[in-house]
């Protein structure tokens, strides 16, 4: 979570691509879900607005089904959701667009940062 909160998208990418090879059932919707979000946050700094928003629509509809099969995870506890990752997608996107120029060092492109879910189960 800390490459991704620090803007290392393609490394966060790839440390995840290897758990979610591995996981499987909700764990893998979810990891997938966030994969999709790093690719996402490249094709922004990158100023591929399409891609990004495809990649972007597509990590908040694996979200939704992840949550929807919440057995493994408690992804109820999560401190953003689908219409999160939508949102701050979007603001990334107004905000790249701005700013003019691509920017070789990692920056955060997403008003929102990622932690592990700290709730009692229901």
């Amino acid at each position: 979570m800390d490459l991704f909160n620090h803007g290392y998208y393609w490394e966060a990418h790839e440390a995840w691509e290897d758990v979610w090879q591995l996981s499987e059932g909700q764990q893998r919707l979810y990891l997938k879900a966030l994969i999709l979000l790093c690719a996402a946050g490249v094709k922004v700094r990158e100023q591929k607005t399409s891609a990004a928003m495809r990649h972007g629509s597509r990590a908040a509809a694996t979200m939704s089904r992840a949550i929807e099969d919440a057995t493994l995870l408690p992804l109820h506890c999560m401190e953003f959701s689908p219409q999160h990752i939508i949102k701050g997608l979007a603001a990334a996107i107004d905000q790249i667009l701005d700013n003019a120029g691509v920017n070789a060092a990692p920056y955060r492109v997403f008003p929102f940062e990622l932690h592990p879910a700290h709730c009692s189960p229901s």
